[in-house]
């Protein structure tokens, strides 16, 4: 019964097209923690799925956007010289002290798959993780073209150390740059 009614919306949502309502009703089964990314710490899911049940149509970045499975793998099992493996390695998704306070944040980068093209979000939440206490974005900001590109935090680059998102192997980059409770983006 279930299957009948996903097979049905699904058919519906690609006769009705992107713009529908439909759609939507995917999304918000994904924001769930348990649908998001497995990789995710369950503190960052859990702050994630609580942001995204209120910002309506945007959903979590994966492997599959990037387009990019070779550079994936290249991460995964490391470069020559100062590069190691990430075994984990999720392009949309990063944490660390990315303000220097001492206190782990996370980044994600988010797609609103009711638009026409696949633009990309940033958003950044600066820890601590309170349960309980609402947990707003330090940096939420769209328009990205991020297809073949990811997040990238840590040696070997020099400290302090800044969360970039670029194409892989490229020194054209992104870098978030914290400013106060937020971030500029140079």
């Amino acid at each position: 019964m279930i299957r009948t009614f996903l097979l049905y919306a699904l058919i519906f949502a690609c006769i009705l097209g992107p713009h529908s309502a439909l759609p939507h009703l995917f999304t918000c089964l994904s924001t769930k923690p348990e649908n998001l990314d497995p990789r995710l710490k369950p503190v960052h899911k859990r702050v994630l799925s609580k942001w995204l049940s209120q910002k309506k149509g945007w959903r979590l970045a994966t492997e599959a956007d990037c387009d990019c499975a070779e550079d994936i793998a290249r991460m995964k099992q490391g470069f020559d010289g100062p590069w190691k493996a990430v075994p984990d390695y999720q392009p949309y998704y990063a944490a660390g002290d990315f303000n220097s306070d001492g206190i782990e944040d996370f980044a994600v980068a988010l797609i609103d798959p009711g638009r026409a093209t696949k633009q990309f979000a940033v958003a950044i939440f600066n820890g601590p993780f309170i349960e309980g206490k609402p947990q707003p974005e330090a940096l939420f900001s769209d328009g990205f073209e991020l297809v073949g590109c990811g997040f990238v935090f840590g040696p070997p680059r020099p400290k302090p150390y800044r969360l970039v998102v670029g194409r892989f192997e490229s020194d054209n980059a992104l870098l978030f740059a914290p400013r106060g409770n937020g971030y500029i983006i140079k």
